[in-house]
């Protein structure tokens, strides 16, 4: 009989670029060490390496992927996104588990720049296939990543991501930001967070605030800033004098951020997951999301969920007028707002580390029995 897994190397993606989300998961789970006897250690790897350009920039970089001893004496390495799966064929004699957060780029014109992007990842790609083991972050991921690679169903664990523990209602977070020279719009506030790609249909959520039910709303925005087309848009439409763009902030920010608005708008026309949702549920903010990919499944009935109505393209007009009214229903209605209150709380608490980590030693059992 095989023991139990004791020792876990977490290798995430060297943290320059956007991609702060799967930084913030790699360094999520390695905030998991020692609990129920698991030791977990976090190291860093470049991520997709594209032919010829890829070595030059990791050598210009100082990044050095690793390889087979770097793995030796762990039970499992585990890659934290697909993007980095290329690196599986250097971990050779460790068993290797790679989390697949989505594959939009392969499912969704909006998220891909085109065929030369999924050129570029045919070698991570190529890579995860020879993994032992893959972990997706819902089940609609699953879905997708079973349906467009293959992969046996039972090789793929569904493992959701973690919601921080510092994600906590907070009393007074208007001040606590104006303290810091943060001073937000009047009220009511709409929250929208994360990257402005084209797959976050920010399109939509600017063509919803300038429907009549909002337009005595204001949008506070964190993470990237809009795009050029996107200000263009909120131009036109009349709501760029609305709109509040405070970019990249501490984490404490975020936190305080989430506390001090009405309601989250989460209008993705696709999600392999959907961390703001469940980050805003854990601050005890009301959200209205889209039906895109994993959001309903993740917000389950804890948020009023918009039908896109099948639609892929950025703006998405046939859910204009309806993304509108459910946010202005949650801002106008006290009632609705404390029930959302209420079910995003006991929603969040199941994306608690207590409650992921059962999961992720699973899928790491199934990873090392897989060999």
């Amino acid at each position: 009989m095989r023991p139990p897994v004791s020792r876990v190397l977490v290798v995430g993606p060297y943290p320059h670029g956007d991609w702060h989300s799967i930084t913030n998961y790699t360094r999520a789970i390695g905030g998991l060490s020692g609990t129920g006897g698991v030791t977990i250690e976090t190291t860093s790897a470049p991520w997709w390496r594209p032919p010829i350009a890829g070595p030059i920039l990791e050598r210009l970089r100082h990044e050095r992927a690793p390889g087979r001893e770097a793995a030796a004496g762990f039970d499992v390495v585990h890659l934290t996104d697909q993007g980095l799966g290329h690196h599986v064929a250097r971990l050779r004699g460790t068993p290797v588990v790679v989390t697949c957060h989505d594959v939009m780029l392969f499912t969704l014109p909006a998220a891909s720049d085109g065929h030369v992007q999924r050129w570029l990842l045919r070698g991570p790609l190529a890579g995860m296939r020879r993994a032992n083991h893959i972990i997706a972050v819902s089940e609609a991921s699953k879905r997708d990543v079973v349906a467009r690679f293959g992969f046996d169903p039972a090789r793929v664990s569904v493992v959701p991501v973690m919601v921080g523990e510092d994600l906590r209602p907070c009393d007074d977070s208007e001040t606590w930001l104006r303290e810091r020279g943060i001073q937000l719009p009047p009220g009511p506030r709409v929250f929208s967070i994360g990257a402005s790609a084209a797959y976050k249909n920010l399109e939509l959520l600017l063509a919803a605030l300038a429907e009549p039910p909002l337009r005595g709303a204001n949008l506070v925005r964190l993470g990237a800033p809009l795009t050029r087309a996107q200000r263009a848009l909120a131009e036109r439409l009349g709501v760029a004098g609305r709109i509040t763009e405070l970019g990249t902030v501490s984490r404490e920010t975020v936190v305080h951020a989430y506390n001090a608005c009405t309601v989250l708008a989460q209008p993705s026309l696709c999600e392999g997951f959907g961390m703001p949702v469940v980050e805003a549920m854990a601050a005890g903010l009301p959200v209205v999301t889209a039906d895109g990919g994993a959001l309903p499944e993740v917000a389950g009935d804890a948020a009023t969920v918009v039908s896109l109505g099948g639609e892929t393209a950025p703006g998405t007009p046939g859910a204009v007028a309806p993304f509108a009214r459910a946010l202005a229903a949650v801002i106008e209605d006290p009632a609705l707002r404390a029930n959302l209150r209420e079910r995003g709380l006991g929603r969040a608490a199941l994306y608690a580390p207590a409650a992921v980590f059962p999961r992720l030693l699973a899928a790491y059992e199934a990873t090392a029995a897989a060999t």
